[in-house]
């Protein structure tokens, strides 16, 4: 029946992270770097808590497929769970006064044991689960805390005597080089089980005993805070963070003290249900048994509502659906809920632009201000990333290239980036730096998921003319600046007016350029630029968003639209005139609110009622 339970716990956390979370399991995928090579190896794991960093990179490379990231989380947790139980198993069955505490092997005393406490062995995984909703607590914390509970089960099966001891000494020494501060919670362990052993004797326990448990556990209590300061004379590591965890938070320089919880739990819960009476009546049982799976699992639950953060999974859904160039599903994200922040809205614009609908749909979406479609730098590791892909379909390749640098440059645990090293490589062989992008793409050559395409790629930058030819590094080539610009955050609509100037064969930059002047409510740049490809007496049919801007531009300087030279529909005269009587007869009152219905996706709506 255990295994049951521990199948439907596994099945919970897969269908979570798989249905609720997916994109969270992405974000993670983007911004750690795994490489096969003993390069790699010997520069992630040959330091304290190296290899649970360096196992836990192995892992997160799967997370690229949120359903097999998911698998892999729920696995681990199971196996934390499992764990957890096995130790707690253990530290009950040799209690002195129980029906087993002679038992002759592991089997029957492991059957005998108080099934009471078992839902408690749930409680450090479900805490973990709930950590790992949080986008900067990384999965080598969780490695780590296996590690040291696999060493605490190995101790306990080391049987009785002074090898038992040495063991731990052993474990200890080589879990600090391995997983780091989580030494803390086997040595924790260990001082308690030492304390059980001596019940366990059947001795009477006299002063002679204690300093004999004296002697062996005061060492280790020693050792767990001397390891760091040994340590400290051939790394470089800040003694707080070899004692706290190096890689288990994302932000290096600032603490997470809530993970500790998770290691207080791994330690304490095995002490908690040996304190437990084994006997307990059936009718007993029958009660406190189900009531404490009730408040694990309502815990679980509430912790889960409460700390599953969908704005930022919005956010990363948006981000992943344009670095995929998933253009619809992005399109299709927005009209289930509109965009609330500028960068939704950035992803928004270009996926409208990319789908041919930029110009007649720009107001179908929520908007506000220029920000939504071309977002001013941010110091941060994620802004700059989705603004390379624009800057880059821009073909702003300097932009995009220093946008890409600067956000790898900017991960808060140093960490390097596949998706930006696959952004650098593409960078530099549009500028034709091949020897660069050679640098880039052996790296990512190394990798199981960029291989094929980082391979592919170095045998197309040996043939100059392939590179031309390509679909997209070719075009993009095209669309480039002639000549050296110089990037102004303040003067972006001048910069795409002078990329459309020397190549008007970019569309993009013309369509980005009369969006920015509608979105920054400039109708006098608006009708200078539209005329470059709709002059006056031209005949091309104008989007309605345009005509809507040109309308509203003519009748501010005019008692009407007669006599307008642009050629406007007579559904959005008519329209217009609606708007305006609509806009009058509530001006007294909230005329924006009995406007959206009718008016929500025009020009004129973002103009009267949305603050820039």
């Amino acid at each position: 029946m255990r295994k049951v339970y521990s199948l439907i716990f596994g099945l919970g956390v897969f269908l979570f992270f798989w249905l609720v979370l997916p994109y969270h399991l992405r974000f993670h995928e983007q911004f750690q770097f795994f490489r096969f090579g003993m390069d790699y190896f010997v520069d992630s794991a040959l330091h304290p808590e190296g290899f649970s960093f360096y196992l836990s990179g192995f892992f997160v490379q799967f997370f690229r497929y949120p359903w097999a990231g998911a698998l892999i989380l729920a696995l681990l947790l199971v196996l934390m769970q499992r764990l957890v139980a096995a130790i707690a198993y253990r530290a009950q069955s040799g209690a002195p006064g129980r029906e087993f505490a002679n038992a002759p092997d592991r089997k029957s005393a492991n059957a005998s044991g108080n099934p009471l406490w078992y839902p408690l062995t749930y409680l450090p995984s479900a805490f973990v689960w709930l950590l790992l909703c949080h986008e900067n607590y990384m999965l080598s914390a969780v490695v780590a805390l296996l590690l040291a509970l696999g060493a605490i089960y190995l101790y306990q099966r080391a049987g009785n005597g002074k090898s038992r001891i040495a063991l731990f000494y052993i474990l200890q020494l080589v879990l600090f080089f391995l997983a780091g501060g989580v030494v803390v919670v086997f040595t924790s362990c260990f001082l308690y089980l030492e304390v059980f052993r001596l019940g366990n004797t059947g001795r009477n326990i006299d002063t002679r005993c204690w300093m004999v448990y004296a002697v062996r556990v005061l060492p280790a209590v020693a050792l767990v805070f001397l390891y760091p300061m040994a340590a400290r004379i051939f790394w470089q590591y800040p003694y707080a963070k070899l004692l706290g965890g190096i890689h288990f938070y994302r932000y290096y320089y600032f603490s997470y003290p809530v993970q500790y919880l998770a290691w207080v739990l791994a330690a304490a819960v095995p002490l908690v249900c040996r304190l437990i009476p084994a006997q307990a009546s059936a009718r007993i049982h029958r009660v406190i048994s189900p009531v404490l799976w009730v408040l694990v699992a309502t815990a679980t639950a509430a912790g889960l509502y409460h700390v599953a953060d969908k704005d930022k999974e919005l956010l990363f859904a948006y981000d992943t659906l344009v670095y995929e160039e998933r253009w619809e599903e992005v399109l299709q994200l927005a009209q289930k809920e509109s965009p609330g922040s500028s960068l939704e809205r950035v992803a928004v614009n270009l996926a409208l632009w990319k789908t041919g609908r930029l110009p007649t749909e720009l107001f179908h979406y929520s908007q506000e201000g220029t920000e939504g479609l071309l977002l001013t730098f941010r110091r941060d590791f994620f802004t700059p990333l989705i603004m390379s892909h624009v800057y880059l379909h821009l073909g702003m390749v300097n932009s995009a290239q220093r946008n890409a640098f600067d956000a790898m440059e900017a991960i808060p645990d140093f960490q390097k980036s596949a998706r930006a090293y696959r952004q650098l490589a593409r960078t530099n062989i549009i500028n034709g730096h091949y020897r660069v992008a050679g640098s880039y793409l052996e790296q990512l050559s190394k990798t199981l998921f960029y291989r094929k395409w980082a391979q592919e790629a170095m045998q197309i930058i040996e043939d100059e003319r392939r590179v031309e030819e390509h679909p997209e590094w070719g075009r993009i080539r095209g669309l480039r600046y002639k000549e050296e610009m110089l990037f102004s955050p303040e003067g972006l609509n001048a910069m795409l007016h002078i990329l459309y100037d020397q190549n008007n064969d970019n569309r993009m930059a013309y369509d980005y350029m009369l969006a920015y002047t509608l979105l920054a409510k400039d109708l006098r740049s608006f009708a200078r630029y539209v005329s470059l490809e709709y002059p006056v007496g031209n005949h091309k049919p104008l989007p309605v968003p345009y005509q809507e801007a040109l309308v509203l531009y003519w009748v501010q300087d005019h008692p009407g639209p007669e006599g307008i030279p642009w050629e406007i529909s007579e559904d959005v005269l008519q329209r217009l005139d609606q708007f305006t009587a609509m806009y009058s007869r509530f001006a007294g009152g909230r005329p924006e609110r009995e406007l959206k219905k009718d008016f929500g996706n025009t020009y004129w709506y973002y103009v009267f009622f949305t603050k820039i």
